[in-house]
């Protein structure tokens, strides 16, 4: 995962991780763990953040996947 271009996608669309946290119903620290690559994102909430940060399916590819 490339972490700094997913910081910089949620700076850009001005989320907070207060905010990723509440859309994907987890806690802040998990969010905080998953974005900064100590725990890993499930299929389902890559899905659920890229349609919230309205990634393309390229920049989703280049992001979670590369």
């Amino acid at each position: 995962m490339k972490i700094n271009k997913l910081k910089g996608k949620l700076r850009e669309k001005n989320v907070t991780y207060k905010k990723c946290a509440d859309f994907l119903g987890l806690s802040n620290t998990t969010v905080n763990d998953k974005i900064n690559g100590k725990t890993r994102f499930y299929v389902d909430e890559i899905e659920r953040l890229s349609y919230m940060l309205e990634l393309t399916v390229d920049e989703k590819i280049d992001i979670f996947l590369n």
